[in-house]
């Protein structure tokens, strides 16, 4: 089953007009603003490294997805230290991940951003982060999905089902081993976080939990539904299969009934 959001009545012509005047004029503005930091950037060679971080998190404030991974990107090329490359590349990589996650229905911008993923990684494997592994699963799950639609629309196409299976039994142990290692990592994040001192809030700390929370929920989600669709196809094919349970371990989880 797969879920989709019913369509919302749009306002009258004349007001979306107006509201989108408007919009588009303080968007130009935020826009202009931060073009001219990534151009002084870009032609001062002697930036301060604490001045290109200072923008970087300009850029996270305003939530420019696209200009914090064309600034990331260029602050990666202008790296000459290879101690400080590494950590850069895989910022990158964990901020093409989110990038990616969050384009999931953009077929366009999912694409562009697989295609500089695989270039980063051809200069940097070391960048191969578990977020990013995440997020470029979810392509596979997706075509396992298309295809086990498909099937269903004509139970008598067995390629489409021994494709979508032969997908989804790989896909359904990398995402376990995944959400695995990321809620490892939450945990280890929540333990930072209750050391801190609660007057001395950490808003780095608060952001990486945030960001990890949502990679691990995604990891989940695909993991839940790939399981759902393994199981189907399985069971068709005259099969015991262990998916169905799987699947439910993943979505209590995912909705955190795990304990009840």
């Amino acid at each position: 089953m797969v879920l989709h959001r019913d369509p919302v009545a749009a306002p009258s012509l004349g007001l979306i007009d107006s509201q989108r005047g408007r919009w588009m004029v303080r968007r130009m503005v935020v826009m202009l603003l931060a073009v001219a930091g990534l151009v002084a950037g870009s032609c001062f060679s002697t930036l301060r490294a604490d001045d290109e971080e200072a923008l970087q998190r300009y850029l996270d404030r305003l939530g420019l997805e696209d200009l914090r991974l064309q600034h990331l990107e260029g602050m990666l090329d202008r790296q000459s230290e290879e101690g400080r490359r590494q950590p850069l590349a895989r910022q990158l990589a964990d901020l093409y991940a989110e990038r990616m996650i969050n384009a999931a229905d953009d077929k366009d911008v999912f694409e562009d951003i697989s295609g500089r993923i695989a270039r980063l990684l051809e200069r940097f494997p070391a960048a191969r982060t578990v977020a990013l592994e995440v997020a470029r699963l979810q392509g596979d799950y997706r075509r396992a999905e298309s295809l086990f639609l498909r099937w269903m629309d004509d139970r008598s196409a067995d390629d489409l089902k021994r494709e979508s299976l032969s997908i989804l039994e790989r896909i359904t142990g990398l995402l376990a081993k995944h959400q695995s290692d990321l809620y490892a990592e939450l945990q280890s994040l929540e333990n930072r976080l209750d050391k801190l001192d609660p007057q001395k809030p950490s808003p780095a700390l608060e952001a990486e939990l945030s960001r990890v929370s949502m990679i691990a929920a995604r990891a989940t989600y695909f993991l839940g539904w790939s399981n759902y669709y393994r199981g189907v196809l399985e069971g068709n094919m005259g099969g015991k299969t262990q998916a169905f349970q799987d699947s439910r371990i993943a979505f209590r989880k995912l909705l955190d009934l795990e304990k009840e």
